[in-house]
């Protein structure tokens, strides 16, 4: 099989390319719960609610590169994990919209948001799932 360049593909990673070209489409276990939402399952919902003209800014959530390294060998992490915080009180405070999201259904305001004449900035605190680093933090960091 032949792509638009010329190169030559085998057929199963084709196969691979048209059923998970895009990233909302890539299968995996939703890690979320017991409080936390999985990014996947986050980001998808809301590829869902927004328009596709948007603006989205993001932090890497749970990242840390001491806990992802030195947690796994049984080292303490007290002096490397961040106490809780309340992002989107902090936000209100400045005048924003604000919501902490914990699981899908907790962003039902981004579609009221979204309705709305949106005269301020919005920012979702989405609470994470995070027992594990994400992929490709675990991937840059093997072999280190």
């Amino acid at each position: 099989m032949s792509g638009a360049d010329g190169a030559v593909r085998e057929a199963a990673l084709a196969a691979r390319i048209a059923r998970e070209g895009r990233w909302r489409d890539v299968p995996y276990a939703d890690a979320g719960g017991g409080g936390r939402i999985d990014p996947r399952t986050l980001s998808i919902a809301l590829d869902d609610l927004l328009p596709a003209e948007r603006t989205v800014c993001t932090d890497s959530g749970n990242f840390g590169a001491e806990v992802h390294h030195f947690g796994p060998g049984g080292h303490r992490l007290d002096t490397v994990v961040f106490p809780p915080a309340d992002f989107a009180a902090i936000a209100r405070g400045y005048g924003w919209q604000a919501l902490s999201v914990r699981e899908p259904a907790g962003l039902a305001p981004v579609a009221a948001w979204l309705a709305g004449p949106r005269e301020r900035p919005l920012l979702v605190h989405a609470r994470v799932a995070g027992e594990r680093g994400s992929w490709w933090l675990e991937e840059a960091f093997r072999g280190h």
